[in-house]
C-alpha cells in the first residue's frame, strides 16, 4: 500500500468525537508530508531562494526535507 492508498483509506473511516476525528486528521497531515513536493523558488535582492510549499520556510537546495515542518521535497526538475 503507497503512502497515497493509506490517505484515502483513513479519509474513508468515518470517526464520531472530537478526538478521533483529530487524530485521523493528524495522521492524514503527517502521511501527505512523506509525498515530496517541490520547492518554490523565489528570488530577494537578486539571489535565488527556495521556500518549503507547505510552510514557506526557508531551504537550502537540495534539503530532502523542510526544517520547519518536515515537508519532503522533491528537487527532480531544473525548474523547480
Amino acid at each position: 500500500m503507497t503512502v497515497q492508498e493509506a490517505i484515502l483509506v483513513l479519509k474513508m473511516i468515518e470517526t464520531h468525537g472530537s478526538l478521533p476525528t483529530k487524530s485521523k486528521e493528524v495522521a492524514i497531515e503527517c502521511m501527505e508530508k512523506q509525498i515530496p513536493k517541490k520547492p518554490i523558488e523565489t528570488e530577494h535582492f537578486n539571489c535565488l531562494n527556495y521556500e518549503c510549499p507547505i510552510c514557506e520556510g526557508g531551504l537550502y537546495y537540495e534539503q530532502q526535507y523542510c526544517d520547519e515542518c518536515g515537508q519532503a521535497l522533491d528537487w527532480s526538475d531544473e525548474d523547480v
